[in-house]
């Protein structure tokens, strides 16, 4: 298993955070593994509302983003992990608005979003592996208010994790389960999921599932601009399904692609996520 790329789940839709592989597999000590993605939200123009009702949005809005994103062995049991996201976001006018149409400029902003540091160590290592993952966000400040356009969560985000699973010569499992603890105001979150894959000779065939829950402990108060566009609002919670592949091209390197969508959502589009990639790995 540990010749598997360490996949992760770039929720540029769904909660505007990057999600670092929740694996319990550790890399081996100075082995190395680097990613350069790219990430796509169709231009939405709807979104889930705080009751899952579906709200028109005063201004269309279109997301991507690119993400370097790298995992080291620090030791044959501990893993540092960093992953670096520089996001565009546009908004511009939604011609299914009423009239009269109340904003006909284009916003358009070009900023990193929430780095995200992690520490993973493996506590157990035999039969199922208990791997404990401690998480940093750090505070994103790319915004532009007059505009309701942000890159990030102006917060810093703490979360413990565990995870366990099993690997088989040519199939493997996962599911993990956290608590994140978020500044500025922000609602704690709770953070579950599963993760599958088959291999079908140089292929990988994943499917995976996340539910994330806000616990609304915390009322922050956000300006009108970025309730027009509900990007990285509090309480933003989901329940996300999804499909993704690996191509091995090479003892070394491949390509990643996938997407994800959300069965249920809260403050997020109702447009599904894509994503490309390709990785380098070195054990």
């Amino acid at each position: 298993m540990r010749l598997l790329p360490a996949l992760f789940l770039l929720l540029t839709c769904l909660g505007g955070q990057v999600v670092a592989a929740q694996s319990p597999w550790v890399r081996s000590k100075a082995g190395a593994y680097a990613q350069l993605a790219f990430q796509a939200i169709p231009r939405y123009g709807y979104l889930y509302d705080a009751n899952g009702n579906e709200k028109i949005l005063e201004q269309s809005v279109t997301e991507q983003a690119f993400q370097l994103y790298g995992e080291y062995g620090l030791t044959k049991r501990t893993t540092g992990i960093i992953a670096l996201p520089f996001r565009s976001i546009l908004a511009d006018q939604n011609p299914a608005f009423p009239s009269p149409k109340p904003y006909s400029s284009d916003y358009f902003i070009l900023r990193p979003g929430n780095i995200t540091l992690s520490i993973r160590h493996q506590l157990r290592t035999q039969n199922l592996p208990i791997t404990l993952t401690m998480r940093v966000d750090l505070p994103s400040w790319a915004s532009r208010p007059e505009t309701g356009l942000r890159a990030g969560f102006k917060a810093f985000t703490f979360m413990p994790m565990l995870s366990t699973g099993k690997g088989y010569e040519k199939a493997y499992w996962f599911g993990y389960g956290g608590y994140a603890l978020r500044t500025n105001h922000y609602s704690d979150f709770a953070l579950v999921g599963i993760e599958a894959g088959r291999r079908l000779g140089r292929f990988w065939v994943i499917a995976y599932s996340e539910l994330q829950l806000s616990m609304k402990n915390r009322s922050r108060q956000e300006s009108g601009s970025f309730q027009r566009t509900n990007l990285y609002v509090n309480n933003q919670a989901y329940w996300s399904l999804g499909l993704k592949s690996v191509i091995k091209m090479h003892r070394f390197w491949g390509f990643i692609l996938g997407g994800a969508g959300v069965v249920d959502a809260r403050l997020l589009p109702n447009k599904p996520q894509f994503h490309l990639g390709a990785y380098f790995n070195w054990e």
